[in-house]
C-alpha cells in the first residue's frame, strides 16, 4: 500500500488558529498549508467561513512526526517569562524608569489589581487557544 503525499498534522478550530499552526511549522522548516485555502467557489468559501468541519493543516507525510512534535502544547511559566524580559533589559514603566522583578511580579496601587482582574481572563483564553 502506498503512502499519501500529504497528511493532516492538526485540525484547528478556526482559520486563524490554522494560520498560526502553519507559521509554526514553516518556521521549523516543514512545508505546510491549509486545506482548501485556494478554493474559490461560493460553496467552498461559505463552508470555510462557517468552519463546519474544522480547518485542516496539511504537511508532507514524511514530515508528519516532526510536525506533531512542533505542534505539541508547551507549558509556559509566567515567572520564567518575567525573568527573560528582565534579562533582556527590563520592563519600562510609564515614568520611564526600568522596573525591577518585584515591580513586575507585585505591582502596587489599586488600579493594577483591576487591570489584572480584567485582563487575566482574556490572556488566559488566548493562551488556551494557542496551546490547543
Amino acid at each position: 500500500m502506498t503512502k499519501p503525499i500529504e497528511s493532516i498534522a492538526k485540525v484547528a478550530s478556526t482559520p486563524e488558529q490554522a494560520k498560526v499552526y502553519v507559521a509554526m511549522l514553516q518556521g521549523a522548516g516543514i512545508p505546510a498549508r491549509i486545506e482548501g485555502d485556494c478554493l474559490v467557489d461560493d460553496f467552498a468559501v461559505a463552508r470555510r467561513l462557517m468552519n463546519l468541519m474544522g480547518t485542516r493543516v496539511m504537511v508532507p507525510t514524511g514530515s508528519l512526526a516532526l510536525a506533531h512534535e512542533v505542534l505539541q502544547p508547551v507549558a509556559i511559566d509566567p515567572n520564567e517569562l518575567v525573568q527573560q524580559a528582565l534579562a533582556a533589559g527590563g520592563v519600562a514603566t510609564a515614568t520611564g524608569n526600568v522596573a525591577t522583578e518585584t515591580d513586575v511580579l507585585e505591582p502596587t496601587g489599586g488600579r493594577w489589581k483591576w487591570i489584572a482582574v480584567l485582563l487575566l481572563p482574556i490572556l488566559t483564553s488566548i493562551v488556551i487557544v494557542l496551546i490547543t
